[in-house]
């Protein structure tokens, strides 16, 4: 595990890019088919224009945690399309969307979830799915006016949304005592939280006086997050609700006359195979695709608020290293430190109402699973030996390095400047 802790400073509001409350584009381009896609764009465009008609107050948003996975970009999806289809023929009919806690241009960075939502049939480009950087305000402007939200796969807000009405909370990680009011409110522990949230969508379904269209686009979406989250419900983590649950969504889909083991190994097999396919990413993408993070307070006046972040990189540090112009341990800081500078992939950083840039200083934490198989050599091996203290060192202290571990004065001169 590596740390490196760098001085940032937050975007201000007027500085980010303005987004097209309708989300217009000159180009065409083929659009999504199907019940599924066609409500998603439709929810989309219905919420934007709510917002820009003051009826942001009707709307709750469902989302998942900000790593964007297939599992909480299912689990937000289902629960979004539930709340909308089972309150519609009622006096109290709710206007729900899921929202993706990650900008559009990163979505690709997640290849199983792109694969996931092409068999779903959706619009390519994600033109269906409402992302982060599409939002038509900062959040937590937004989630004072919102009639609430609804939290899957995270067990608390971040703090952007810590003003909005936790309407309900599904989880399978530890419970955090957040919104205890809050209905339904499950935390159990599942290989997936798409588990908790499908069977809580089947009961109710099958609770009603005439059951709404489930459309087999999310069905088979449901299938493959649980499948790939379980092992094709054959790892330690499968629980009999992942395979309860599992059995009931099969039955409802086109896929009802094949067998349930079959189904989810080769759900498991193919989108694990696509999530693997991220030799073509550079460092930085590598970083930022399972960023995890959020603003804390400090007692220090001179960095009041701090944000912290983490995320796990599928990768040997050998290998990492490689990805860098300089394929040295030094360089792969270098990038490290300017993309902890980045406000991405939250573009909303300015949380502060006073005006002016916010006094932050931005921690990342990245860590290397080494799940990916690699080949050490003699040379990296020595290198990483001798430079990895000097170079750690550096990052943290913002002192210069020694000759032996800098690779050019270009090279220490840009990374000084980020760490400046």
């Amino acid at each position: 595990m590596l740390l490196a802790a760098n001085p940032a400073v937050a975007m201000p509001q007027s500085l980010l890019s303005k987004q097209s409350v309708l989300g217009a584009t000159s180009k065409v381009q083929r659009l999504g088919v199907g019940h599924f896609s066609e409500w998603s764009r439709a929810t989309k465009k219905a919420f934007l224009v709510d917002w820009q008609d003051g009826k942001a107050s009707e709307w709750t948003i469902v989302q998942g945690n900000e790593g964007g996975d297939m599992d909480s970009m299912t689990a937000a999806l289902t629960w979004a399309y539930h709340l909308g289809h089972s309150t519609a023929n009622t006096s109290h009919p709710v206007k729900a969307i899921a929202l993706l806690q990650t900008p559009s241009h990163a979505l690709d960075l997640r290849p199983e979830n792109k694969l996931a939502l092409d068999n779903s049939q959706m619009t390519p480009g994600h033109e269906d799915l409402l992302t982060m950087d599409e939002l038509p305000e900062d959040p937590e402007t937004l989630s004072r006016k919102l009639k609430g939200i609804v939290l899957v796969d995270h067990a608390e807000p971040l703090r952007k949304w810590s003003h909005a009405n936790i309407v309900s909370i599904f989880d399978h990680h530890k419970d955090r005592g957040t919104a205890p009011d809050a209905k339904p409110r499950i935390f159990e522990i599942t290989a997936s939280c798409t588990t908790i949230v499908a069977r809580q969508m089947l009961d109710e379904l099958e609770k009603l006086d005439q059951e709404y269209h489930m459309p087999h686009e999310l069905l088979e979406l449901i299938l493959g997050a649980i499948a790939i989250d379980s092992g094709g419900l054959t790892s330690d983590k499968t629980t009999k609700a992942d395979i309860e649950t599992s059995k009931r969504v099969l039955a409802r889909s086109a896929w009802a006359k094949k067998d349930l083991e079959d189904v989810m190994e080769d759900l498991d097999d193919k989108l694990s195979e696509a999530q693997k396919d991220i030799d073509n990413f550079d460092l930085r993408d590598l970083l930022r695709r399972d960023w995890k993070g959020d603003l804390i307070d400090t007692p220090s006046p001179r960095t009041p608020t701090v944000s912290l972040g983490f995320a796990s990189i599928p990768y040997s540090m050998d290998d990492q290293i490689l990805k860098t112009d300089f394929a040295e341990l030094f360089d792969w800081f270098a990038v490290h430190a300017v993309c902890t500078l980045e406000p991405l992939p939250h573009p909303y950083t300015n949380v502060s109402s006073r005006p002016g840039p916010l006094n932050l200083a931005s921690t990342s934490l990245f860590v290397s699973t080494n799940t990916r198989s690699t080949t050490k050599t003699a040379r990296r091996r020595r290198f990483a030996k001798s430079s990895s203290r000097s170079a750690t060192m550096c990052a943290l202290t913002k002192t210069r390095p020694t000759r032996s571990s800098r690779p050019s004065r270009k090279r220490w001169r840009t990374t000084r400047r980020a760490l400046s």
